[in-house]
């Protein structure tokens, strides 16, 4: 589980390259955006995936 809040803003152009949409999760625990914190196209909170390893379900986002 990640320490962080996560996002699960499904119509976001960027969300599998941002940590807090592709970050293991534990839906019990875990904190999450109440609401999108994106404002159109640019998100303030947004956080690069580059130099991680994906959780199982996004690998075949993972960047080469």
């Amino acid at each position: 589980m990640a320490d962080i809040a996560m996002c699960t803003d499904q119509e976001c152009s960027r969300r599998f390259s941002c940590y807090r949409f592709t970050a293991p999760t534990d839906w019990l625990y875990q904190s999450m955006f109440a609401e999108s914190p994106r404002k159109e196209e640019e998100c303030e909170y947004f956080w690069d995936n580059a130099g991680r390893r994906l959780h199982d379900d996004y690998k075949q986002y993972e960047r080469e």
